[in-house]
């Protein structure tokens, strides 16, 4: 997560950072997959403080979505329905999934 953190600090928030997020989050998801016996409460922790993060952001400012391919859209569509992401405690939740569903109709028409 440090990566992260430094992109922000160095950067701000801005499309690049909303993407690394994203790709933070795939491939979270992916390594929390293929490593599930040895699932760790610190990994799911980082993976969904990272989303909630993400979540909030993209709710907040919806210009953000335009940041992601829809090959992310639909990894993280995937995320939220996901055993994973269950836990997460997000006020704009349904925003989001909302939002990323819209966003990936649009894409479909090019």
């Amino acid at each position: 997560k440090a990566p992260l953190v430094t992109y922000k600090k160095a950067v701000g928030v801005d499309g690049g950072y909303i993407a690394v997020l994203a790709e933070y989050i795939i491939y979270g998801q992916i390594f929390l997959e293929r490593n599930c016996a040895e699932m760790s409460d610190t990994a799911l922790n980082s993976i969904n403080s990272v989303a909630k993060e993400l979540f909030v952001l993209l709710a907040n400012e919806d210009k953000y979505i335009n940041s992601l391919s829809s090959k992310q859209l639909e990894k993280i569509q995937v995320f939220i329905a996901s055993y994973y992401a269950k836990n997460i405690a997000l006020v704009a939740y349904k925003d989001v999934e909302d939002l990323i569903a819209n966003a990936l109709k649009d894409s479909s028409k090019f």
